[in-house]
């Protein structure tokens, strides 16, 4: 069983994240979100910083406390896709009405793709690449500077091989 005053939650880690994950959906009155779980440790759930992290001690939990917790998670994890969708709603107007993007209400979210899409081009991770190009073109909170930014330290480590990297991906170097 769960015990108190110990934390709940335990950060996933990139590695983590790439485990299969099974599917399950939930009913959250009357409408299915679903929630991804692995069964070791738990249901995946995005933090407010978008971060993911699972459950600690969901082993030890007995089925109705999953049941509960896997609930608690498909309400959080919902209300968190609302309220992003309507920052980017609100970004996408601030950026309409002229304003800077660094600004907009979906620019922290736009930061930790920038630092992913860094993160993938130091690593030259192409899956992890794409998977924060996927991030970025959802969002509109950067510039063309910012993006230069985050590729900075990869175009120091190795320029060429970023070179060829990014050509491979389509990209006009």
């Amino acid at each position: 069983k769960a015990t108190f005053g110990q934390p709940l939650w335990k950060p996933a880690y990139d590695d983590e994240v790439a485990l299969k994950l099974e599917r399950v959906v939930v009913d959250i009155d009357g409408r299915e979100e679903v929630v991804e779980l692995d069964r070791d440790r738990g249901p995946k759930m995005e933090t407010a910083d978008g971060s993911l992290c699972f459950l600690d001690g969901w082993k030890a939990m007995t089925s109705t406390e999953r049941k509960v917790a896997l609930h608690v998670v498909a309400r959080q994890n919902n209300v968190r896709k609302q309220n992003f969708s309507q920052r980017l709603a609100a970004s996408e107007q601030h950026l309409s009405l002229g304003l800077p993007p660094q600004l907009a209400p979906s620019r922290p979210e736009a930061v930790r793709a920038l630092a992913a899409l860094g993160s993938a081009a130091l690593a030259l991770d192409e899956l992890a690449f794409k998977a924060a190009q996927c991030q970025l073109n959802a969002l509109s909170a950067f510039t063309d500077e910012d993006v230069a930014e985050s590729l900075r330290p990869a175009v120091e480590k190795h320029r060429d091989a970023l070179a060829s990297f990014l050509g491979r991906l389509g990209f006009a170097v």
